[in-house]
């Protein structure tokens, strides 16, 4: 680092093995980066403690950093402020030695747009406060699954999110301001969640929702923007038909619809067989005649309220361009039911006369 040709330096990526010394980050490394680094990526594998410990240039000037492995991160960030021009923030799997390690290291990031958080089973520092008024894309992935049901985990506090994305979290979020500017988001609709989720999808123009919960269909299409594009939806339960179309209705410039059917349950027993009464809209849903070009079906395995769902939308998207359906098969592929099934989606008759139909296993 002390070379002239440094200066020249832009992205550094460096990967501590097990033989690293402890704080090597902080002590060895970071003084003698020149201020020319706009990206650092450390991956640890050894345990090395983080404490941003003084206000070196290449804070000043650093825009992306990530941090991954057995770091423990422990952000006494002083004054001024340390990460002036950083953007963009990676914490995957990084340990926090306390609950406001994490608020005081974004603190210090007065620009920061994009941050990606990742837990692992040895954070227990709940909860984790993300307070950013600058930022646009969130996305957070929580492998811990220990807290107590309702137990606070995130509190969020980001008015100009555009993008969110949250991974298999479960226990309970706090969103302190609406989001009016999210035009995409990647959630799980939990009975415990809905309504706070719900209710920050109104501007979304896509949507990739994972819905363990057939009676969530109501609130969700109550909520749902009318300006949404795609939506792509796992399907946990039965989804009848009617309650697909009460969702489409309120959906009326949808133009790809993807559907997940996941064979897994995640729920009690009976919960299925609640779902909730809905009448099927007498008129066709105006994405499906007028907007629909993509349509597709992955894991099907030939269930009745499924198969109607393909049948309504093949024989009434006029102007669909591309549908493609892929058989999920217990056995190997070409089992004894798949050449029967593929053949009888294939005749279905197709309102769009220029609709590539694709089965498959």
């Amino acid at each position: 680092m002390s070379l002239p040709k440094a200066s020249l330096l832009r992205n550094l990526n460096l990967k501590l093995d097990k033989k690293a010394a402890s704080k090597v980050i902080d002590y060895l490394l970071f003084p003698n980066l020149p201020p020319t680094l706009l990206q650092i990526s450390i991956t640890s594998l050894s345990r090395n403690f983080l404490a941003f410990p003084k206000n070196f240039k290449v804070f000043q000037t650093l825009v992306v950093l990530k941090l991954q492995g057995t770091i423990t991160l422990d952000a006494v960030v002083v004054s001024p402020v340390c990460f002036q021009s950083l953007k963009s923030l990676h914490l995957i799997s990084v340990l926090l030695s306390s609950k406001t390690s994490l608020e005081r290291l974004l603190s210090a990031c007065p620009v920061l747009e994009d941050l990606f958080f990742e837990t692992n089973s040895y954070n227990r520092t709940y909860p984790f406060t993300i307070s950013v008024p600058s930022l646009q894309r969130l996305h957070i992935t929580d492998h811990v699954h220990y807290s107590n049901y309702g137990d606070l985990k995130f509190e969020i506090n980001a008015p100009s999110l555009k993008y969110l994305k949250m991974m298999e979290w479960s226990g309970c979020i706090k969103f302190v301001e609406d989001m009016p500017k999210l035009v995409g988001a990647k959630v799980t609709l939990s009975k415990s969640q809905a309504e706070k989720l719900i209710r920050l999808l109104t501007s979304v123009e896509f949507l990739s929702i994972k819905n363990r919960h057939p009676s969530m269909v109501l609130p969700l299409a109550n909520g749902i923007s009318h300006q949404l594009l795609r939506l792509k939806l796992d399907i946990y339960h039965k989804l009848p038909l009617n309650l697909l179309l009460h969702l489409l209705k309120h959906s009326p410039k949808l133009q790809v619809l993807k559907l997940h059917v996941n064979h897994f349950s995640y729920t009690t027993r009976g919960t299925e067989d609640q779902l909730p009464p809905v009448s099927a809209p007498i008129l066709v849903p105006e994405c499906v005649s007028f907007h629909l070009e993509t349509f597709e079906l992955r894991s099907f395995v030939g269930r009745e309220e499924v198969k109607e769902v393909v049948v309504y939308i093949l024989q009434n998207a006029r102007h669909l361009k591309t549908a493609s359906i892929l058989i999920y098969s217990e056995g190997p592929p070409g089992g004894e039911n798949d050449p029967m099934l593929i053949k009888e989606l294939k005749s279905i008759s197709l309102a769009s006369k220029s609709c590539q139909l694709v089965v498959r296993v």
